[in-house]
């Protein structure tokens, strides 16, 4: 039986990634994972990981700069095993999935990676001041 704490880390990077809360299969497969490969943070990345779980936004920027700065932490070696298993979860497929996509799709994509941008400069800054890089 998954914690609140675990299930709201669970649901929190599910949003993150596919917009929506993680199913209970997942929210198992993400801990079983986390436990098994050994994702546990301490010092720094703890306090950083308990500030992006509180923050949709924070989660973004710190995830962003980190992916410049330290791609192989602990913090975003999470985010990739729930990206794993949300892959894995025959409902969201769409997600994952080829789809043809509207003609002005391109300016959605667009302001998404002007979106991006602004949040790895943000990251950059927060992951530096936090002293995880």
């Amino acid at each position: 039986m998954l914690t609140e704490k675990q299930t709201s880390e669970a649901d929190r990077l599910s949003k993150y990634l596919v917009g929506s809360a993680a199913p209970h299969g997942a929210q198992h497969a993400y801990w079983k994972a986390v436990e098994r490969l050994g994702c546990e943070m301490d010092g720094a990345e703890s306090r950083a990981w308990e500030r992006m779980m509180g923050s949709s936004f924070l989660l973004r920027c710190v995830d962003a700069g980190l992916a410049l700065l330290r791609p192989a932490s602990l913090l975003r070696k999470r985010v990739f095993i729930m990206l794993a298993v949300l892959e894995t979860e025959p409902g969201l497929a769409d997600h994952f999935l080829p789809q043809d996509r509207p003609r002005f799709f391109l300016i959605r994509v667009t302001l998404r990676m002007v979106r991006a941008v602004s949040c790895a400069v943000i990251g950059v800054c927060l992951v530096k001041m936090w002293r995880l890089a």
